[in-house]
């Protein structure tokens, strides 16, 4: 059962959709009118790698997440190898044949492929696996950076510039 009150704010809800739906539509200024095209436009000219990943291409988000998954295998499997190297005498093996490749890439100078067997001599294991965590943290704190600032400085939407003073 309705009351009073009820039926009066039903009816006032009909008298004010009626009395708005009778009024006449505004047209927006040609100013706003433009620049909205505009921004609609230069949207649709963005290329989808340009995007949000979420509005990527099914197929395109699958090898993003492949190739992610992929970095963090790769990774997972050089610590591996890092942590399988027990012995002094192996991870000198293994420095001396990377700077003996480094040599050979970069035409370094001889004394260059020593240098790991001096370093393991020299510096204490735990020293060497802690620099190598750091440099990798180094590297990705400055991964993040750069991305940090190029989507501050370069990849600010169509909007952000427009509205900007």
């Amino acid at each position: 059962m309705s009351t009073p009150s009820t039926s009066r704010e039903a009816e006032l809800e009909r008298l004010v959709h009626r009395a708005l739906r009778e009024q006449p539509l505004r047209r927006a200024p040609a100013s706003l009118q433009a620049r909205v095209l505009g921004v609609i436009e230069s949207r649709a000219a963005v290329p989808w790698y340009r995007t949000r990943l979420s509005h990527w291409p099914l197929a395109a988000r699958l090898g993003f997440v492949a190739s992610c998954l992929g970095a963090v295998a790769l990774a997972h499997s050089l610590l591996g190898m890092l942590s399988n190297l027990r012995s002094a005498q192996r991870l000198s093996a293994a420095l001396a044949d990377f700077f003996a490749t480094m040599h050979a890439l970069v035409g370094a100078s001889p004394a260059l492929p020593h240098l790991g067997g001096e370093l393991t001599r020299f510096v204490p294991r735990d020293w060497l696996y802690g620099g190598l965590v750091l440099a990798a943290c180094m590297y990705v704190l400055l991964f993040a950076l750069i991305a940090a600032a190029y989507r501050t400085l370069y990849a600010s939407s169509p909007i952000t510039r427009e509205s900007r003073p």
